[in-house]
């Protein structure tokens, strides 16, 4: 179970203007954070008992067919890390914890590893495992394959299961999909809730390497948004549990390679955006609004997402144009104590001198520094009236082309008049959008870096881009080569 991100039945999100209070300590334009909350376990102590049964039948089938001589007698293996950013994905990191093992055996009394509450019981469950939650943007997240579950330790596929559904917004009962594996030390590890059709195509009894591939997460079985059950077994088929501290009797040290802190405070992702991000119901994917190039006198939104931010715990914000001055600087504290996902954004105009070229936008929170670029695309506007200007408005043919990662489009405008220019693939669909702006008759080029309006590389293939103005219009073709 994971209770989590509809934003209707279980997220509060908060969207409040402010002024301008100071440039060194600026209120946000919007905030939102995550309301975790507990309703039921991920699996019912018949469905564990029936995985349980099943997991000893096929180590007896793979021991007898010799698939598992990784084992050996007299060793602890120790655990990495279960959750990986996709290759490739702009983002620090993708996950946050939502839950902690139960270590109270009372009802209603929870107790996780730290003596915290940072956990959940339901009836007679005690919460067996570890919920790691995607942030931000789960179900984005997990459509576009962004977050995947890796094999914490080297080990044997004993199971796996695939092909149930992948969208659940609440306990229905459905099965998850999950790998289980064995260890060298006859140890078994579960993830489970993985995504449809995403679990790793080796077969049962085959080998995996610690860091390899076992799937996506998702939201299958019962379960109230995308994230990954971990539990782990000892040699013995007894829980333990992976984090050790003060109230962890099942194990007497950590589990882990490298234990990461109760409150593993960090920054998943800065990003920038034409607009606050939108949170459908679940479970809906969210709109990102995410934008990597603005032009001058055009509003940006930048934001920071955050796993475990405390209060009090001070972030410094700038904006850096091309030639290394700072066009904004302000810092920020939230004032009240956020374990889950939490963001902040902030809204600033493009400055109608603004340089063209690559902008950073910097945040430094707890000495970590993390860095988002975008583009303030070269417009050049013929204004001055003793320039000669265009005889006709025209599109020109896209420069490189084919091109990977980036391409120049230029145009020319005899007159002002409303600019957009899109592009769309071969079905006529709309890719990007990458002009809506009026502009003064004047030569113009806009870069394009292959993102669509999700801020999603697109594939490999042909597109279209069409100049639309008051009195014009044309379409060229062009080749996007990954």
């Amino acid at each position: 179970m994971f209770g989590l991100f509809s934003f209707s039945m279980r997220v509060i999100y908060v969207l409040i203007i402010f002024s301008v209070s100071s440039i060194y300590s600026q209120a946000p334009f919007a905030e939102g954070f995550l309301d975790t909350q507990k309703d039921g376990p991920c699996l019912t102590d018949e469905e564990r008992q029936t995985i349980k049964s099943q997991l000893k039948k096929r180590i007896a089938e793979l021991k007898q067919a010799g698939k598992l001589t990784i084992l050996e007698k007299n060793t602890t293996v120790l655990y990495d890390w279960p959750v990986k950013v996709a290759a490739g994905l702009d983002a620090y990191a993708v996950h946050a914890v939502s839950f902690f093992v139960d270590h109270d055996n009372d009802s209603n009394e929870l107790q996780d590893y730290e003596c915290g509450n940072r956990t959940y019981d339901s009836g007679s469950y005690d919460h067996q495992g570890t919920d790691y939650y995607t942030w931000p943007f789960s179900w984005y997240k997990m459509d576009n394959d962004h977050a995947e579950v890796v094999a914490a330790a080297d080990g044997v596929i004993i199971e796996k299961f695939t092909g149930r559904d992948d969208r659940s917004c609440d306990l229905n009962g459905s099965q998850w999909n999950a790998v289980y594996l064995m260890h060298a030390d006859t140890s078994v590890t579960w993830y489970g809730h993985l995504k449809k059709g995403s679990v790793t195509t080796k077969d049962v009894g085959d080998t995996v390497s610690v860091g390899e591939y076992l799937g996506i997460i998702g939201s299958s079985g019962n379960s109230t948004g995308p994230h990954l059950h971990f539990e782990v077994y000892d040699s013995d088929d007894e829980l333990v549990d992976p984090y050790y501290g003060p109230c962890n009797e099942f194990n007497n040290d950590t589990l882990w390679i490298e234990q990461r802190p109760y409150e593993d405070s960090a920054i998943n992702a800065l990003m920038t955006h034409s607009a606050p991000p939108e949170f459908p119901s679940c479970p809906d994917q969210e709109i990102l609004n995410e934008k990597d190039f603005f032009l001058a006198g055009e509003e940006a939104f930048f934001a920071a997402y955050y796993r475990d931010h405390l209060r009090d715990q001070v972030t410094d914000f700038e904006i850096i144009q091309p030639d290394s001055t700072v066009f904004q600087s302000w810092s920020h504290s939230p004032t009240r104590r956020f374990r889950s996902g939490s963001y902040y954004m902030w809204s600033y105009i493009m400055p109608f001198n603004a340089q063209s070229g690559t902008w950073t936008f910097r945040a430094t929170f707890l000495g970590e520094v993390y860095e988002k670029t975008f583009l303030v695309p070269i417009l050049t506007d013929v204004q001055n009236e003793n320039d000669i200007l265009p005889e006709r408005s025209e599109l020109q043919q896209n420069y490189p082309n084919p091109f990977n990662p980036e391409t120049t489009i230029a145009y020319r405008l005899e007159k002002s008049s409303k600019v957009r220019l899109t592009i769309f693939n071969l079905l006529g669909e709309e890719v990007r959008s990458l002009i809506r702006v009026n502009q003064s008759a004047g030569d113009y080029q806009v870069n394009w870096n292959g993102r669509d309006n999700t801020g999603s590389i697109v594939g490999s293939g042909t597109y279209l881009f069409r100049l639309e103005t008051d009195t014009y219009n044309e379409t060229r073709q062009m080749i996007f080569l990954k």
